[in-house]
């Protein structure tokens, strides 16, 4: 059978099925975070932020329970959702670092550049390198890396953490993105529900014990 896709009036439009939509789709929602982030909106970039991480999870999801590997729609897929989590967990990321740390400048710009390369290092060493356990990884995945800079920001904003930890707990993600650590990881259902109540958690703690008005500010 062949792999080749049909041709389409638009150059992506032979790539496009279910998974692949939602990878473009998260990559819609990365540029409204990023621009949501230099627009000083952190509590709408944060919330986008968390369900880029979500869409993550069930654009893989679809694509291995659903979809038939080894065509060309998965090739395209596997490069637009690498290029999807740079933008949604390396430019995001140190774009809410700028915002979150603006006293600390320019600290939090080399905090928030080396996160961004390290996640460049990370995607690109692991596009070309296979993990032989799908359920182990080394290094925190950079999807991770994004979201936990994402509550430590939610702390951070509304007071709850000083500048001065957050930028070196984010200087310590960013390494841990690159570093030699055998992690074994859940299945997706499982870190759906992880990740979901971490965000829940990490809200409601920023909202009841923090300054709620500096996130919809």
């Amino acid at each position: 059978m062949s792999t080749a896709p049909r041709t389409s009036p638009v150059v992506f439009g032979e790539y496009l099925d279910a998974a692949n939509v939602v990878t473009l789709a998260n990559g819609a929602v990365g540029g409204l975070a990023l621009w949501l982030a230099l627009a000083g909106r952190a509590g709408a970039c944060l919330g986008l932020l968390f369900l880029a991480v979500v869409l993550d999870h069930v654009d893989g999801y679809v694509a291995r329970r659903f979809l038939e590997p080894g065509t060309a729609r998965r090739a395209f897929g596997a490069r637009a959702d690498s290029l999807a989590d740079l933008l949604n967990f390396g430019a995001v990321p140190t774009a809410v670092i700028s915002l979150t740390a603006s006293s600390a400048q320019p600290v939090a710009a080399l905090v928030g550049a080396t996160f961004v390369v390290l996640g460049i290092v990370r995607l690109a060493h692991f596009d070309i390198t296979a993990e032989p356990d799908p359920h182990l990884s080394t290094g925190l995945p950079t999807t991770y890396a994004g979201f936990l800079v994402g509550c430590l920001s939610a702390l951070t904003v509304t007071g709850l953490v000083a500048t001065g930890p957050y930028l070196v707990l984010c200087a310590v993600v960013a390494v841990a993105q690159i570093a030699r650590l055998r992690l074994r990881m859940p299945g997706t259902g499982r870190c759906l529900g992880l990740v979901t109540g971490a965000a829940v958690v990490t809200t409601l703690v920023a909202v009841v014990l923090g300054d709620a008005g500096a996130l919809v500010r």
